[in-house]
């Protein structure tokens, strides 16, 4: 399995450890780096308008879910970061700019993060 079909399997919410394992295995990186590689990709088509705010965000929730759930092996650094800027998107902040919310807030966070990269 490569990262394009891991993005579109966790957007289908349906990817498992196992997966995880055997891509990273696959082409010959740690899981760390493979969470990464996945993360900095699903931040790019977002960017890119090449997959929508909705199966993106989930690609990275389940993602996160397996990191710190099942398998529990943890987000390398860049992963994290993009798991936080759709976290960031999924809610109202209080006594905010409404404008920066939601997909807006999510976009200029992963712009900042791609940027530098």
């Amino acid at each position: 399995m490569d990262i394009d079909t891991l993005i579109s399997v966790a957007s289908d919410n349906s990817l498992r450890p196992s997966e995880i394992e055997q891509t990273a295995q696959e082409l010959g990186c740690t899981i760390h780096e493979l969470c990464d590689r996945f993360a900095k990709e699903l931040a790019k088509r977002y960017l890119d308008e090449q997959i929508a705010w909705e199966p993106a965000d989930a690609a990275i929730n389940k993602l996160y879910a397996i990191a710190y759930g099942s398998a529990d092996f943890g987000l390398g650094e860049f992963a994290w970061s993009v798991y936080l800027a759709f976290d960031e998107g999924e809610y109202i902040h209080a006594g905010g700019d409404p404008e920066p919310d939601g997909e807006p807030r999510t976009r200029k966070i992963l712009s900042s993060l791609i940027a530098g990269t």
